[in-house]
């Protein structure tokens, strides 16, 4: 039910945990070093929370689509993720993200259609990229992203009809078509 990783350089193969119906609550301890999460390794699972204290480099394509039951996927302030790739979210009942660190990038529809998604924050230290309908037909509220995003891409927000606060930052210099369409 409960996973605790503490291991350096760890990889989690594709499709590791798909449909692990029991698995709860998955920690990544302080100074544990996952290299990357493989390309589906959640998917379909019953994951309640992710939290990370050590690193992450990469989550994969589709590591956690269509897990139902999940609520938080949250880095804390110790933490650190490089890489969010495309689809990772999409179709899932999160509800709360915080992503925090190193990010250079969320891939293409990383949240879309996640109708329970409240709350998203991007903390990056350095600059990153949000990939194109990353939160199309998503339920969320709130976003908020810090430096560092210089471009909200095409169709980044479109059909979010609940959208009620987007924190844009400064380094923003474009915002392409169908941004915010039918928000």
């Amino acid at each position: 039910k409960n996973i605790t990783f503490d291991s350096a350089n760890l990889v989690i193969g594709a499709n590791a945990f798909e449909n692990t119906g029991n698995l709860l609550e998955v920690v990544v301890k302080e100074g544990a070093v996952i290299t990357e999460i493989g390309e589906c390794a959640f998917k379909n699972s019953g994951i309640h929370n992710f939290t990370v204290d050590g690193s992450i480099g990469k989550l994969g394509a589709d590591a956690f689509q269509g897990t139902g039951n999940i609520n938080g996927f949250i880095v804390n302030e110790k933490g650190n993720i490089n890489e969010v790739g495309s689809g990772v979210f999409e179709n899932s009942g999160i509800h709360y993200v915080t992503i925090r660190g190193t990010v250079s990038s969320i891939g293409d529809r990383a949240f879309a259609n996640c109708g329970n998604i409240l709350d998203v924050t991007v903390e990056s230290s350095t600059p990153y990229t949000l990939g194109e309908f990353a939160f199309q037909n998503a339920g969320i509220h709130s976003v908020n992203f810090s430096d560092g995003l210089s471009e909200v891409e095409k169709g980044t927000f479109e059909g979010c009809g609940n959208l009620e606060t987007v924190k844009l930052p400064e380094t923003l210099t474009k915002i392409e078509e169908d941004a915010f369409k039918n928000a």
